[in-house]
């Protein structure tokens, strides 16, 4: 007889607000959980965290307006922050994570708000595998999805 055991990790496909994603890695949601890129390195294996908007708002600056967008239903082209570099320590991390073992987690949305204001919910797409890079201050790098995205995701998310 198999004991059940209580699920620690995302779940492919589940919504979470912004207030849900840290503790998922045992972290304490706060303001350094509010940026789409997030190392954390004191667990085994160390993991990553992107957390992405598709659509900028308006007014977004020029700096923050990346060009994540998902190119198939199992690829994401993804820019890093305008600051990383191929050389400094987050962009390695990025760079090395298949020799590092690294996990990174992809966490998306479409728009920053909803139509009330409020935040909207991040859908969770699963782990990725880094695939290439190319630039700096911002890295844009292309990612490949452990899974398919769902064909109403994709259709939705692919304009």
């Amino acid at each position: 007889m198999e004991v059940v055991t209580e699920r620690t990790g995302p779940v492919r496909c589940q919504l979470y607000d912004g207030d849900t994603i840290a503790p998922l890695f045992g972290r304490k949601n706060g303001p350094d959980w509010r940026t789409g890129h997030k190392d954390v390195e004191d667990i085994d294996p160390p993991q990553t965290v992107l957390m992405v908007n598709l659509r900028k708002p308006p007014g977004t600056p020029l700096e923050h307006r990346y060009a994540d967008r998902f190119l198939s239903r199992t690829e994401l082209q993804w820019e890093s922050q305008a600051s990383t570099t191929p050389k400094g320590a987050k962009g390695r991390r990025l760079l090395n994570q298949a020799r590092d073992g690294r996990t990174v987690h992809l966490f998306v949305r479409y728009h920053t708000k909803d139509g009330d204001g409020r935040g909207e919910p991040f859908v969770y797409c699963g782990r990725l595998t880094y695939l290439r890079h190319e630039g700096s201050k911002p890295i844009r790098m292309g990612w490949q999805l452990e899974e398919a995205l769902p064909e109403g995701l994709w259709r939705a998310w692919s304009d």
